[in-house]
């Protein structure tokens, strides 16, 4: 591994948190979806999309 901030910690905590990373990734491109999808509400639903996209970017 390199000399990065994580290459002290050990590989299943990586794997771990690596793990964690895709399932949130992945729950939040589901809402994104799901509210897209069902576009009923278009003033609230705006703006949790953009919160959702704003905190996955992070």
């Amino acid at each position: 591994m390199g000399h990065g901030s994580g290459s002290a910690l050990p590989l299943p905590i990586l794997l771990v948190a690596g793990a964690c990373t895709a399932v949130a990734t992945f729950v939040s491109a589901m809402s994104i979806t799901m509210h897209l999808k069902n576009y009923r509400k278009p003033h609230l639903q705006r703006y949790v999309t953009i919160l959702v996209r704003t905190i996955q970017e992070q």
